[in-house]
């Protein structure tokens, strides 16, 4: 009971290294998510927030819900990494659309980044309606979370502002407005990187900015695991608690042994000597005479 309890101690109190900060990653298992987005002209930074990435958790378990607002008019060009599967994106109609969207996905040119050693997807789609105001795209893209301590998650993000092959003409925008309002269970978000908004509707601790050829590291609590946290408590302290109680059973008939020692084995074999067999025997009385 107590090496479970020390397992379970251990576990829910263990803090995972910061594989960025420390340069203990693999090459082949990229720790951060790359997105950027290129466009056609130069867009002047303070139009507003066009250009916005919302990040969030997706029904499919393992899979992250990356979307894009994007302006048409700009012919702009999206560049998504992925670690392992090419990611599925769609173009729909509204935000809230269903998850996995039913319309027709949209196709990927995967392109080599050697210096990070990922795979980058190109997306230039053909817009219905290149003068639309705002068109949106949502990938689904293996979630590359990772986990701090039993309780927080963290995800890296990277802003890379080189042109795609073939694309030298692109101009990549000044920034990204990112979102993460739609994390499920995330409780006490905190931003390393990234510039935070000053006012407007989006000036709240669900969103940031990020710059061009920039890296931004956005940590959270998970509500369900922090209760699977407070949980393993109690059950540790039950598991020392009757570990406790276990050991003090086992030990006891020894400490009531030193209590009360034993007679030695050969005196407890001799039979006590009675009072009357220690007295000598009284004399014998004369019968009493006739006369």
């Amino acid at each position: 009971m107590f090496g479970v309890a020390i397992w379970l101690t251990d576990m829910v109190t263990r803090l995972e290294p910061d594989p960025i900060a420390t340069n203990t990653y693999r090459p082949d298992k990229m720790p951060f998510q790359m997105a950027s987005v290129f466009t056609g002209q130069p867009v002047d930074p303070d139009t507003g927030y066009e250009y916005t990435v919302s990040y969030a958790d997706s029904g499919t378990p393992g899979m992250a819900n990356i979307t894009f607002f994007v302006q048409p008019a700009d012919d702009p060009i999206i560049l998504l990494s992925s670690r392992t599967d090419p990611p599925e994106c769609y173009l729909v109609d509204a935000f809230f659309a269903d998850d996995p969207p039913r319309s027709e996905s949209l196709g990927a040119d995967i392109l080599n980044d050697e210096q990070n050693s990922q795979k980058v997807y190109r997306l230039r789609p053909a817009w219905p309606d290149p003068a639309a105001e705002q068109q949106i795209v949502r990938c689904y893209a293996p979630s590359l979370t990772r986990f701090e301590s039993f309780t927080s998650r963290v995800i890296d993000l990277f802003f890379d502002d080189v042109p795609p092959p073939h694309a030298e003409d692109a101009y990549v925008v000044p920034r990204l407005l990112y979102r993460f309002s739609g994390i499920v269970q995330a409780r006490d978000l905190s931003f390393r990187g990234g510039v935070e908004l000053q006012e407007g509707r989006d000036a709240r601790e669900t969103s940031r900015f990020l710059g061009a050829n920039a890296m931004m590291s956005v940590q959270w609590e998970q509500a369900g695991r922090q209760s699977l946290r407070d949980t393993l408590l109690i059950v540790i302290g039950t598991l020392i608690g009757i570990g406790v109680t276990v050991m003090i059973e086992a030990v006891k008939p020894y400490l009531e042994e030193l209590e009360n020692p034993r007679a030695p084995a050969g005196a407890a074999s001799e039979a006590p000597i009675s009072s009357a067999a220690q007295s000598p025997p009284s004399p014998q009385q004369d019968p009493p005479s006739s006369a």
